[in-house]
This record gives structure tokens, sequence and C-alpha cells, in this order.
């Protein structure tokens, strides 16, 4: 079961009108700090079929994941949220 805390953060990250996302690790940390890079890669092939394209790291130790997916923001399904 994939948690629906996550997909709702990482559907937060997607910019309306556009299949790209990026995801710090330090906001999703806020909602919940369990979540590891399976469950994270999961959710993402479940809610959009998107996927990681580059992981960077700043200075803070906060990792940032560049998502693409080849859906656009309005095909991406929001049902599966609820």
């Amino acid at each position: 079961m994939i948690d629906k805390e996550l997909l709702k953060a990482i559907l937060n990250c997607f910019e309306r009108g556009k299949g790209q996302a990026v995801l710090r690790s330090d906001i999703l940390a806020k909602v919940d700090t369990t979540w590891q890079m399976p469950a994270i890669e999961a959710a993402l092939k479940y809610l959009c079929d998107a996927k990681i394209v580059m992981t960077s790291r700043d200075r803070a130790g906060v990792a940032y994941y560049r998502l693409t997916s080849d859906r656009p923001y309005s095909m991406i399904n929001e049902a599966k949220l609820r």
C-alpha cells in the first residue's frame, strides 16, 4: 500500500501544466521522516509514471530530486488520492 500523504506531497510538487517537478527531501521530512527512496519511487510510478532524472544536494544536505513525467499535470490522476 502506498502512503497517501506521500502521494499528496509528490503531487503538490508538480507545477500545473507541466510534467516536471522538484522534490525536496526537507519538505518530505516535514511530513514524514520515514520515507525512503524505494517508497518515493513506487509512489511516483503509481501516481504519474514519473522518474527521478537527477539528484543533487545543497550545502545544508538537502536533496533535490528532479522529476519528469510523460504526462502533463492535467493527466495526473488526483482521484487516486481519495
